[in-house]
């Protein structure tokens, strides 16, 4: 998915494997209909808004804006990676046991230091987390012009009674703080939060289609963005995690 951060509109829409359109018209035949439905890769799932996934390191911009927000860990916030981090009778690992030493935010991120985020989002807590989260549009439809659109999940406390009949732990926390456990996410989903991310707080619905044309008088009437909700972030908070994104893709050490 791309998109443009300034107002939501999809710039380009994806999903693999596909389907020739053409099959369509003017009428598939049964034994084509039979064998698409019967393809275990689900060519007619698509992915692009129907297909969710645990999001991984994408999810950790998320993470670090909720910390920061809520006041739980600071701008120069820095934790020593060992490789490990022991917690209860389990060991969370980082990437590959990697050993990054002392380390702060903007780092970690270009780094993907699974140990920072650990120990920021125990920090903040999954309360906050997922508050975070939810405002940024997941855990519920972004409401795109496309069908079969999924709301994924942002796991919690109610979440984890209601479904498991057990107590959130410190351990489900730290699955969550790098995108794993129950955590499911789609594509729109996390390009809007990139969006968002980039655009400065903006939380726009992704459209496909620019407007509309009337079926009676043939009237073409264009449609404006739609502005979701505006988060207000500390602009010092917001760059600090900028730059780590940016150093994920240009700096000399980004994953």
């Amino acid at each position: 998915v791309v998109l443009d951060p300034s107002n939501g509109d999809v710039l380009a829409l994806a999903s693999s494997p596909a389907i020739d359109p053409n099959w369509f018209c003017p009428i598939l035949p049964q034994k084509v209909w039979s064998g698409l439905l019967a393809d275990t890769d689900k060519p007619l799932l698509n992915r692009a808004v129907a297909g969710v996934y645990p999001p991984g390191s994408i999810f950790k911009p998320v993470v670090a804006l909720a910390a920061l927000e809520h006041g739980a860990i600071s701008r120069g916030y820095t934790v020593n990676c060992r490789g490990v981090l022991p917690l209860g009778r389990r060991t969370f690992a980082c990437y590959h046991g990697h050993a990054h030493g002392t380390i702060g935010l903007r780092r970690a991120l270009e780094i993907s230091c699974n140990v920072y985020f650990y120990l920021a989002g125990l920090e903040c807590g999954i309360d906050a987390i997922q508050e975070t989260a939810q405002m940024l549009g997941l855990g519920q439809r972004t409401g795109i012009d496309a069908e079969g659109e999924r709301p994924g999940l942002t796991p919690g406390r109610e979440w984890k009674l209601r479904v498991h009949k057990d107590g959130w732990r410190d351990g489900d926390t730290c699955n969550i703080s790098i995108g794993q456990g129950a955590l499911l996410v789609t594509p729109i989903q996390m390009a809007v939060v990139t969006a968002a991310i980039a655009n400065g707080g903006a939380v726009y619905r992704p459209r496909l289609a620019l407007g509309r044309r009337s079926a009676g008088s043939g009237y073409y009437h264009e449609e404006p963005p739609v502005l979701v909700r505006k988060l207000n972030w500390n602009p010092e908070n917001l760059k600090l995690v900028r730059a780590g994104m940016l150093d994920v893709v240009a700096g000399e050490n980004g994953t």
